[in-house]
């Protein structure tokens, strides 16, 4: 931890000072005293779910489940803990302590299929909290006025973030996204009118509202923003880029879900720290469940080493990620990650697999092209449409089709992005970037134009 964040955090509320002595300890930890303190934390977490968690209870009578292990590779032994796992035994079958001390209640965002419930005592959501309020601190003070613009509905994700800020001494405006109050309209005059140093939102949403202030006579650069804070959606490096070349600010990114909470913080470089004091993180093959080595890319696996209400062990988050070797200059041992995007993003051809980001990177890398593309199937063909921007269309369309043939031994459609049509079906959407496009909601775009 840095010294100044120390000083900040422990003039704030007791809430908040009460875990720095613990967060300071942990943060001049070794790796390997990370993960002695891990298996410590591990089987008292066993202790507490072979007791008290409806789900666990019953697989640990059924011997599936023990309730302690000798040293962290016993943990491969253990079924994992899966997302069916949440949905089949919702709401209640993972709740480890009465309803009484859960304090916070959200469900998942997802607008299909079953839900997943999430609980959180006072002390799951204070420490939660303390951590993300240090990581904000490398970025926000008091003199920021910062725009929430995700959704607050059963969610976690925008009360902690607003929580951190008002920690910090920040002033909140509480947007939402997909709502009544704030539709996109008013969040454009309010941009203009109240100057926020920071917006709080998807990337595909930072790059919607760029094109609606100029769309109503704006200048986006008289926001005079300091920097987004984006979340709840996986880019290309190359979509990032260009994000921030247009509104001409720093990114700063949170990575968790509502299930976890965060699982990695950024510190004062922009590296992605995995929260190892709260979590122990697997790596495994996607395809055989397998243990991999550190470095590689793979399957997140979490296990909580500290939740009360809320306790999983090996749960397959689904997230693709890299784990980085290399030591930070920030002089945190906790390691650090790359996300890759989603399992379920990964397009299979034939017998080989490549994740939509790589697609994104090349298409979005090619000079000519704008911020927007999606891709769909039509036909058993890939096709990728891309926004042009000041280039003969023609010759940014042959060069896409010519990058992702170079780069990913891939044939694909390559056709222009009606960047209007697509908004319209977007701005009906909680999270815009993470529709799965077809050819179905191409035509939804024609028929809603």
């Amino acid at each position: 931890m840095k010294s100044e964040n120390i000083f900040k955090m422990k003039r704030m509320n007791s809430e908040v000072a009460k875990y720095i002595d613990e967060m300071q300890e942990i943060s001049k930890f070794t790796y390997n005293e990370i993960q002695m303190r891990a298996l410590t934390l591990i089987n008292k977490e066993l202790s507490h779910i072979t007791k008290n968690s409806p789900f666990y209870c019953k697989k640990h009578k059924a011997g599936l489940m023990p309730d302690h292990i000798f040293q962290l590779q016993d943990l491969k032994n253990i079924e994992f803990t899966t997302k069916d796992d949440l949905k089949n035994n919702y709401p209640f079958g993972f709740l480890a302590v009465p309803m009484s001390e859960v304090i916070r209640y959200g469900e998942s965002t997802g607008t299909t299929g079953k839900h997943t419930s999430s609980f959180m005592t006072r002390q799951d959501w204070e420490e939660n909290i303390a951590r993300v309020t240090n990581a904000l601190l490398n970025y926000y003070s008091k003199d920021d006025v910062v725009f929430i613009m995700i959704p607050y509905e059963l969610s976690f994700s925008s009360f902690d973030l607003e929580k951190s800020f008002w920690n910090i001494g920040a002033t909140v405006v509480s947007i939402g996204a997909k709502n009544s109050i704030c539709p996109m309209e008013r969040i454009a005059d309010m941009l203009i009118n109240l100057k926020p140093s920071s917006i709080v939102c998807s990337p595909t949403r930072a790059i919607r509202v760029y094109d609606l202030l100029k769309q109503k006579g704006y200048d986006p650069k008289d926001v005079n923003l300091k920097n987004i804070f984006y979340i709840g959606e996986t880019c290309s490096n190359a979509k990032l880029d260009k994000i921030k070349q247009l509104w001409g600010v720093e990114l700063v990114n949170i990575y968790g879900s509502s299930e976890t909470n965060s699982l990695s913080l950024p510190c004062e470089f922009g590296k992605q720290h995995l929260t190892e004091d709260r979590f122990h993180f697997e790596i495994i093959n996607p395809d055989t469940g397998d243990v991999i080595k550190d470095g590689n890319v793979g399957e997140l696996v979490v296990t909580t080493l500290t939740h009360q209400a809320f306790p999983l062990i090996r749960y397959r988050t689904g997230d693709i990620i890299e784990l980085c070797m290399e030591e930070c200059n920030c002089g945190s041992k906790l390691r650090t990650i790359k996300h890759l995007g989603r399992g379920i993003d990964i397009i299979r051809v034939n017998d080989r697999k490549i994740r939509k980001l790589q697609i994104e990177e090349c298409a979005l890398s090619t000079k000519g092209t704008g911020c927007n593309l999606i891709h769909y199937f039509e036909d058993n063909e890939i096709v990728i449409a891309v926004e042009v921007v000041d280039c003969n269309e023609s010759d940014v369309l042959r060069y896409v089709k010519q990058a992702v043939k170079d780069q990913l031994d891939l044939n694909v459609k390559v056709q222009t992005l009606d960047k209007e049509m697509v908004y319209k079906v977007m701005d009906q959407s909680l999270k815009p970037g993470s529709i799965n496009w077809d050819v179905n909601d191409i035509g939804l775009c024609e028929q809603v134009k």
